[in-house]
């Protein structure tokens, strides 16, 4: 919990570099590792950094879930669901940049349907 307020701290008094590493600290250290991995994913975000926030979704992603719930239900397709967005809601072509799958939550142009559907 206090890499996580001093990585908040060095945000706002902009030390990016020191915010980064208490960041990374705070999702080594965490009980909750998805929340944790989102958070640091949060940052890259506001830095502008998408590699590295998808590699913070993709460590997201791999954390224990409750294999009885349906997927939509559980953390890590949450995390494939922020990835498959990142290509923003501009896009022309309403794909994910990674899947070739309709980006969960973005709505495709009129008329047009994914790849493979019928």
């Amino acid at each position: 919990m206090l890499y996580r307020l001093r990585a908040q701290e060095a945000e706002v008094a902009l030390d990016f570099a020191a915010a980064e590493a208490d960041w990374k600290n705070y999702a080594a250290n965490a009980t909750d590792r998805y929340s944790a991995q989102i958070e640091l994913a949060d940052f890259y975000h506001r830095q502008i950094r998408p590699q590295d926030e998808i590699a913070a979704l993709t460590a997201a992603a791999a954390a224990k879930d409750d294999p009885l719930q349906p997927a939509t239900a559980q953390q890590g397709w949450h995390a494939f669901e922020r990835m498959g967005c990142r290509g923003g809601a501009g896009s022309p072509s309403g794909i994910g940049c990674r899947t070739g799958l309709p980006r969960v939550g973005c709505a495709l142009p009129q008329g047009k349907r994914p790849r493979g559907a019928g």
